[in-house]
């Protein structure tokens, strides 16, 4: 039989009362997502493909589902039931502006949702020349973040304003891309980038695009108005999407 180990004191030693000491083990967890590398300034890095498009995440697809823990520290957004709630993610895979328009768009949240088994039904959150994104989110809410719960919009009127925290979550939960085509503005209409209401990869033609800025903290209006980008097919011009839950 091999040998017990023991944890004693110096102090067991001495003619002193008697001190009940306990020996205890320190695992380290992991780090927050505070200070993480949160993805690529342009999401073009040769990562994992999904649905054959190109990741913007290294790191392997985790047994995915929308419960979970360890959002970024310091973050005072509360958190929600789930059940009552839907969710609103930023996509892993990242595409080139010509989608088929909003349709394709939508196919390409839908599919990313599926593959990660979130409920409901999801739309991307862009416009095109002739629709505002805001208009094709239905009311409800709030919007949760995918893998803590956390409130991102809590009613439809916030997508005129800012989120209560970045967009830092993919649909499984894990560090996403820094930057998603939106061709929206700030107060959730079109703005005149959107790539041809996203049927063009034209050199001469762009996108709108927004961006997370911060690991913590409110946004302000670069979560859908940021910088414009050209529509031109690249590994370097390609996107996610912000992809909200409709039911």
């Amino acid at each position: 039989m091999p040998p017990r180990r023991s944890c004693l004191s110096l102090a067991a030693l001495v003619v002193l009362p008697t001190v009940a000491l306990a020996c205890t083990r320190t695992i380290d967890l992991g780090g927050s997502l505070d200070g993480a590398d949160t993805g690529p300034a342009l999401a073009g890095d040769a990562g994992p493909t999904i649905d054959g498009e190109t990741s913007g995440d290294t790191g392997p697809a985790p047994d995915a589902g929308p419960g979970g823990d360890a959002g970024p520290g310091g973050d005072a957004s509360p958190e929600v039931d789930a059940a009552s709630s839907t969710f609103v993610f930023v996509t892993r895979s990242v595409y080139d502006a010509n989608m088929g328009g909003l349709a394709g768009a939508d196919q390409r949240c839908r599919s990313s949702a599926t593959a990660a088994r979130l409920p409901g039904t999801y739309r991307a959150w862009l416009s095109d020349a002739t629709t505002d994104a805001k208009d094709r989110v239905p009311d409800g809410g709030p919007w949760l973040e995918v893998g803590t719960n956390k409130v991102l919009f809590a009613t439809r009127a916030s997508f005129e304003g800012f989120p209560e925290a970045p967009l830092l979550r993919d649909e499984y939960g894990d560090v996403a891309p820094e930057r998603w085509w939106t061709g929206t503005s700030s107060n959730g209409i079109k703005h005149p980038k959107t790539c041809q209401s996203w049927a063009t990869n034209g050199q001469f033609e762009g996108g709108m695009t927004g961006h997370r800025t911060q690991a913590t903290g409110r946004p302000g209006k670069e979560w859908t108005e940021d910088s414009a980008y050209s529509c031109v097919t690249s590994e370097l011009q390609k996107y996610s999407l912000i992809c909200f839950g409709v039911n």
